[in-house]
């Protein structure tokens, strides 16, 4: 039996297994190459008002490799119960329930949002928020902010 290193098993693996990713997102997109899409997670929950999710959209081809279609997908908001950050999450805009439409390569999957009621945010604690991050980074010790006297 031949003996085969750990780099020549994951060389020969790589060259032999057929990539989507080496291709270009449109070519693999094709509308009768995606056979099925999916949203996950496949129900979202909020709780709080800066509470954000995001959602990872697949397709599955007819070979039936995976691909991520995230970035080519457009996500729209039917009734308005959610909106889109800049930082590219979802944030709740109302309590109640919602849905999420997300539409890519000719096919449109729903999934449900339930927003919980929404508390106002209050303003953070200095002693339940700040202080411990001082501790935990040794800033409340005598040589740095935690001086007897101060550091003026």
């Amino acid at each position: 039996m031949r003996s085969v290193t750990a780099q020549a098993f994951l060389t020969t693996v790589l060259l032999t297994t057929p990539s989507v990713a080496s291709q270009a997102p449109e070519e693999t997109v094709g509308e009768g190459q995606i056979q099925e899409v999916r949203v996950h997670p496949s129900h979202l929950v909020f709780s709080a008002v800066r509470e954000g999710r995001s959602v990872l959209v697949t397709g599955v081809t007819s070979a039936g490799t995976m691909v991520d279609l995230t970035s080519l997908a457009r996500i729209e908001f039917p009734d308005g119960g959610l909106r889109a950050g800049e930082d590219g999450y979802l944030y709740p805009t109302r309590a109640g329930e919602s849905r999420l439409r997300v539409s890519v390569a000719g096919q449109s999957v729903e999934i449900p949002v339930s927003v919980k009621p929404l508390a106002k945010a209050g303003s953070p604690s200095f002693v339940r928020k700040v202080l411990p991050i001082l501790n935990k980074v040794g800033c409340t010790n005598g040589m740095c902010h935690g001086a007897a006297k101060g550091k003026n």
